[in-house]
């Protein structure tokens, strides 16, 4: 019996009563959106994955029943380019969650499961799959923490920040011992900021393995303030993006690490 299954987990377009409109108030879901996601995931998502270093997990990508005929044959074209991918139709969360669980119980033959969570417009580095599996511990009921990561602008234009330190985020990894009288819990039991109430964690901040693309459909996601303009932040990332940083911008942040605004402020409050 192998010691542990890994599992990465997608939800794509599964319908829910509370998940309507987008941080601009655009509708989520319709055909617009369904089209607009499919280039972030052709862009940023399924790129990453096809890189990994480490090709033994399964990515379980959870669609809606109604998802459309043309969408399903793409699906399947995934599958046959990346075998670890596999496309699930369901009937809104309740059916997402129990299908999860009722697979992973038949599938899984290890001793531990871990479940990751991935959004469908975010990538992972090269690595990221690798550093979680190395950083696997026997311990039921663990959280597996990529601690630093980065968040990029697409919109408008480019801009990259670091984040560093998160805990409880959004790449979380749930560690659990297989057991017969237990039912499975996965990551996505509850949200990602719950977990700190919840499990042990372990952290890995040696790297920065996650990226999270902030553009104008996003539902909370949000640039954060640690800029940069250095693209070797992004060495070990493979999207089909090539991030042009306008000379405004990186003026701009040279002077906000000087402290030039800062210096400025002083000076107008004076």
């Amino acid at each position: 019996m192998k010691t542990f299954s890994h599992y990465i987990i997608t939800r794509f377009n599964i319908k829910s009563q509370g998940w309507t409109k987008d941080k601009n108030g655009n509708t989520v879901n319709d055909l617009a959106w369904l089209k607009h996601r499919y280039n972030l995931f052709d862009m940023f998502c399924l790129p990453s994955m096809v890189s990994q270093s480490e090709k033994n997990y399964q990515w379980l990508v959870f669609f809606d029943k109604e998802t459309p005929e043309e969408f399903r044959r793409k699906n399947e074209k995934i599958s046959k380019q990346l075998k670890q991918f596999k496309p699930f139709y369901v009937d809104g969360f309740l059916d997402f969650e129990n299908s999860l669980r009722a697979y992973i119980t038949k599938d899984s033959k290890s001793d531990y499961v871990l479940t990751t969570r991935f959004d469908n417009d975010d990538c992972f580095h090269e690595n990221a799959l690798k550093v979680i599996q190395q950083s696997f511990s026997p311990k039921h009921n663990t959280v597996i923490e990529l601690a630093n990561g980065l968040t990029m602008q697409i919109s408008s234009e480019t801009k990259l920040a670091k984040r560093n330190n998160v805990f409880s985020g959004p790449f979380i990894t749930l560690v659990e011992k297989t057991q017969d009288s237990i039912e499975l819990q996965t990551v996505y039991d509850c949200e990602h900021t719950e977990w700190e109430n919840r499990a042990e964690f372990t952290t890995i901040d040696n790297g920065y393995y996650w990226l999270q693309t902030i553009h104008d459909a996003n539902i909370t996601n949000r640039l954060y303030q640690d800029l940069t303009f250095n693209k070797k932040f992004l060495g070990g990332f493979h999207f089909n993006y090539k991030p042009k940083f306008k000379l405004s911008y990186i003026v701009f942040v040279i002077f906000k690490n000087l402290g030039v605004f800062k210096i400025k402020r002083r000076f107008s409050i004076n």
